[in-house]
């Protein structure tokens, strides 16, 4: 506004400095009745992030470029738009975002969460069956587009073992065991003998309940069989554990001059029932027809009559 002496019709128009932007109308006329029309303008600054060049009546501000802020309200020119955090590049922009380089998951590992943006942080894991041995699992993006800490090295979780958690290997559930290094808790098998899932419980399986090949009687055992020879009178083969061979055995009888003997072999008991019996035409002297005689585990014939053997003929 300039000059102060002004008549009917006058006009008048306001301008403000740079970095304030006019409000209410740019211009006011002298009216008849000695007063201005409308409302008196002021100047208001321009809000931070804007900035308003030169004198001018003009009632808006220019907004700063993508990514960039003013430090002050007020602001005079573009330059004082300068690049946000985590971007850069000249005054008053453009402004690119500044982003981390690549993190490649190192060797056994593998990134669960990532990001390359300022103050953003990627997180790395050990594959399954590997553990932290050095390095950091949380790397953080710097201002400077710089990750912080060092890589993370893994190690494999030794035979028999499993991951349980980043920091630790556990042993294989009981009954189990692995075909190598580097396994999670489904690496974990039966082991022979023993039957459940991959990671256990593993219970013992009874190998007598299917086929075993023991001649006579198998036994479980813990993860095995065995297998025994029960009837009485055998032994266990020595270059054959499953099959038996028999200890004691009684001589063969002789038949009676006129006779014959017929002989029924009990396994079960090991022992033999014989029954001595005369030819068509000929009878027993001394006893009544039927005369019996057993051999037992003494390997010795005990006659059922208070006979003796050669007494016996027909």
């Amino acid at each position: 506004m300039e000059g102060n002496n002004f008549t009917l019709s006058n006009k008048v128009q306001f301008k403000c400095r740079p970095g304030y932007k006019l409000s209410e109308s740019s211009h006011m006329t002298c009216l008849s009745s000695g007063r201005w029309s409308g409302r008196k303008a002021s100047c208001l600054a321009c809000p931070k992030n804007s900035y308003k060049l030169g004198l001018s009546n003009s009632s808006t501000c220019s907004n700063c470029p993508p990514n960039t802020h003013t430090i002050t309200s007020a602001s005079t020119s573009k330059q004082h738009c300068t690049c946000n955090e985590g971007f850069h590049g000249p005054d008053g922009g453009p402004c690119q975002e500044i982003l981390c380089p690549n993190l490649p998951p190192p060797v056994n590992a593998h990134a669960t969460s990532c990001s390359r943006k300022i103050n953003s942080v990627c997180e790395i894991e050990c594959n399954d069956g590997y553990m932290v041995s050095d390095g950091n699992e949380f790397r953080k993006c710097l201002p400077g587009g710089s990750w912080a800490g060092s890589d993370l090295a893994c190690r494999a979780c030794p035979m028999n073992t499993y991951k349980a958690n980043n920091s630790s290997c556990t042993l294989c559930p009981d009954h189990s065991s692995t075909s190598g290094t580097g396994n999670s808790l489904q690496g974990c098998r039966c082991n022979a003998g023993y039957h459940g899932h991959a990671g256990g419980p593993c219970n013992d399986t009874d190998e007598c309940i299917n086929e075993h090949g023991c001649e006579q009687t198998c036994v479980n055992t813990p993860g095995s069989y065995r297998c025994t020879c029960t009837i009485p009178g055998y032994v266990q083969n020595a270059n054959d554990s499953k099959s038996c061979l028999e200890k004691n055995s009684c001589p063969d009888l002789e038949a009676p001059e006129n006779g014959g003997v017929a002989c029924v072999q009990e396994l079960s008991t090991n022992t033999a029932r014989c029954q001595v019996k005369c030819n068509a035409g000929y009878e027993h002297i001394g006893t009544a027809p039927g005369f019996n005689e057993m051999c037992g585990q003494s390997t010795n014939w005990t006659w059922t009559s208070t006979l003796n053997e050669d007494e016996f003929y027909c």
